[in-house]
């Protein structure tokens, strides 16, 4: 804004030094100066001053790219082990927490059971039945053969645990007509023999194997002797 001002500043300072030279006293020789040809020339001269201002002001339409660089991306070894400062960090696990990579190893049963009974009900003599003293009675439970190992054969038995055995003997599995197979049910049955003294009394039985190993679930009777 400076520089037009002053341009235009000097063009009307030369036509004023032209019309003073054109109004002073001529010389008997010289030349007659046209005005209009003073006043032209004066506005080209401003022209081009400000033409050659302009074009050093105006910005040039071509713009210069600018290049931004893309942030690093981080190697697999930087993500499986940061780094704080210059030392890696190590990564230290929790006590009590296992770490991804490690197996977890899951028990195992210890074995199936080769010998087994269960108790399924009572034939006779339900618990709490009044005997008198010294009446005999036949006791009998139904038992399962749970077990995986085989059949009862000879040599198992239903023999006497702990308590009163009021008089009972074992039964003992004899030949084939008595074998007992797994998954089957059977009625066994013991002979016993009321105490003569009233009151409760009772007595719990369990199976034998070949072995002479108890196995399985307890049998019990339990009765009121009175007179």
């Amino acid at each position: 804004m400076r520089n037009t001002k002053r341009i235009i500043n000097f063009g009307l300072l030369l036509i004023v030094v032209l019309l003073t030279a054109c109004g002073g006293q001529k010389s008997p020789d010289a030349t007659p100066v046209d005005p209009q040809a003073v006043f032209t020339a004066a506005a080209q001269t401003v022209s081009a001053e400000l033409t050659q201002t302009a074009s050093a002001s105006t910005p040039t339409s071509e713009a210069t790219a600018t290049f931004t660089p893309e942030p690093p991306t981080p190697t697999q070894s930087a993500i499986e082990s940061p780094t704080l400062g210059s030392q890696p960090v190590e990564l230290t696990p929790i006590a009590g927490i296992p770490s991804p990579t490690q197996s977890l190893s899951l028990g195992t049963p210890s074995g199936v059971i080769c010998d087994d009974a269960a108790y399924v009900a009572d034939i006779t003599v339900p618990d709490g039945t009044v005997m008198k003293p010294g009446e005999d009675f036949q006791k009998i439970w139904r038992i399962k053969n749970t077990g995986a190992c085989g059949r009862w054969d000879e040599g198992f038995q239903l023999a006497f645990a702990f308590g009163e055995p009021m008089g009972g003997k074992p039964y003992l599995i004899k030949d084939k007509s008595q074998f007992v197979f797994p998954g089957d049910t059977v009625d066994l049955r013991i002979h016993m023999t009321a105490p003569s003294k009233e009151g409760d009394h009772s007595g719990c039985w369990r199976m034998k194997n070949d072995s002479d190993v108890y196995f399985g679930g307890i049998v019990c009777v339990s009765i009121k002797v009175q007179k």
